[in-house]
């Protein structure tokens, strides 16, 4: 559709000129199913059947969207390369499951060939400013959710007894925190002034997503959310904002450290000369003494699959010993249909046993090539939306989105140091939407003039 523009040039002649007005892509309706769907599955993740169903449609709408659009752009062309890449690997070394157990696969081992979907259905969108209120009041609605659960839970905990981790309707507590994590960034970033009922009930929502993160137990999601705050230095000019960063980074960490069990005890044990040197030896042995607290085992558990996984590296290097076999070489595992299943108390279940640290997990089943893919993918999104901070061209309402991603991925980084945070759905899904979200509104959604 063509319209026209009147305006008066130097000699004062009024001039009629096009106005190109580029239609949205995708539809506002469609997108918000879409969002929908990718962020339901996380966030309902404990009901299996329902968060699968989610994911094909999810799918199903990434198929009809890029048949829509085929000129994708190229993190949407490497998103889709490495989920195929994973696959055809897979298949040559035989780890691909059959078809009865793919949705057991696709929410444990198999996540990867989900995870960065929405990156590739989204690359093509052409998105305006209806496209950022479904994205704004969709993650509110998430944060209300979580409120109310977690009020529910705080209703149910006994007085006495073991404490519960609260995981809402997620499938575990690092799942429910990395939902909540990029729930709590992209309110935060986005905030709009400091004063009225809107800012009260933004900063109510924000504080509710912490309050899950913290009682989730997710030490990983702590660390990647320190680092994200500090990662907002690259775009602070200003001295007193600098100093305002680095004190409120400070503080975070004392105050994680001071009030969070997990990670208090985490602190005390690391600061043990003695627990230090047993962690190396277990990096060493790849053998766990009996006893010890919970957290500590949980630490000792860590450092023995960092070490499994720099062995698994060391024998294969360059291309590593395939997707799904990360600790075959060290334990005795049951080869059922084709996958690596554990035969656990007679029954046979699947090894979702990850290395903890995403590098090294990559590394280990994929070698260098591996790591290169996954990482060139998310630094080569860093730099993207770096480069649309700096433009003068982009438009103000993107701006607080385009933080929103870079604090996300550098999150997504910090997280992925011990655990496989980029590459795990609950994180990945949330974090694409936003990113490929907030690159499409420089692909023509809005209005631009005919040059």
């Amino acid at each position: 559709m063509t319209k026209t523009i009147s305006s008066t040039n130097a000699a004062g002649v009024q001039a009629t000129r096009p106005l190109r007005v580029v239609r949205s892509f995708p539809t506002v309706r469609t997108y918000r199913l879409y969002v929908w769907a990718f962020l339901a599955a996380p966030l309902l993740s404990r009901f299996n059947s329902f968060a699968t169903l989610a994911i094909l449609f999810g799918c199903l709408l990434t198929v009809h969207l890029i048949a829509s659009d085929p000129r994708l752009p190229w993190y949407g062309i490497q998103a889709i390369g490495i989920s195929v890449i994973w696959l055809a690997y897979g298949a040559l070394v035989g780890s691909v499951p059959a078809m009865s157990r793919l949705p057991d696969f696709i929410s444990t081992e198999g996540r990867i060939l989900v995870a960065l979907i929405p990156l590739a259905g989204l690359a093509a969108a052409r998105t305006n400013r209806a496209h950022f209120r479904v994205l704004e009041r969709t993650f509110a609605f998430i944060a209300a959710f979580g409120g109310l659960t977690l009020m529910a839970w705080y209703l149910d905990k006994p007085v006495a007894g073991p404490r519960k981790l609260f995981f809402g309707f997620t499938s575990s507590h690092h799942a429910v925190a990395f939902v909540y994590a990029i729930t709590l960034i992209a309110l935060f970033t986005t905030r709009r002034g400091r004063s009225g009922w809107r800012f009260l009930l933004r900063s109510g929502l924000i504080g509710t997503c912490a309050l899950i993160i913290v009682e989730s137990g997710s030490r990983a999601t702590l660390v990647g959310l320190v680092l994200g705050l500090v990662s907002t230095l690259a775009w602070r000019t200003s001295v007193d904002r600098l100093v305002q960063v680095a004190i409120a980074a400070v503080v975070g960490v004392v105050l994680v450290i001071t009030f969070v069990p997990r990670a208090s005890s985490t602190f005390n044990s690391l600061m043990s000369p003695d627990f230090r040197s047993q962690l190396g030896d277990v990096y060493d042995t790849g053998k766990v003494p009996s006893g010890g607290s919970e957290d500590d085992v949980n630490l000792l558990l860590r450092s023995a699959d960092w070490g499994t996984a720099l062995r698994n590296f060391t024998s294969s290097p360059v291309v590593g010993i395939g997707p799904w076999r990360f600790d075959d070489l060290v334990t005795r595992h049951a080869g059922i249909e084709g996958l690596t299943w554990l035969a656990v108390d007679g029954r046979a279940i699947n090894s979702d046993r990850h290395a903890h640290n995403l590098y090294l997990h990559v590394l280990a089943e994929t070698g260098v090539l591996g790591l290169i893919l996954i990482g060139s993918l998310w630094i080569g999104l860093l730099v993207a939306v770096r480069r649309r901070l700096q433009s003068p061209h982009t438009p103000a309402h993107v701006i607080p989105w385009l933080r929103a991603s870079w604090v996300g991925i550098v999150f997504g980084f910090g997280v992925s140091l011990t655990d496989i945070g980029l590459i795990t759905p609950a994180m990945t899904f949330g974090l694409s939407i936003v990113i490929a979200t907030t690159l499409g509104a420089g692909n023509g959604g809005e209005t631009r003039d005919a040059t």
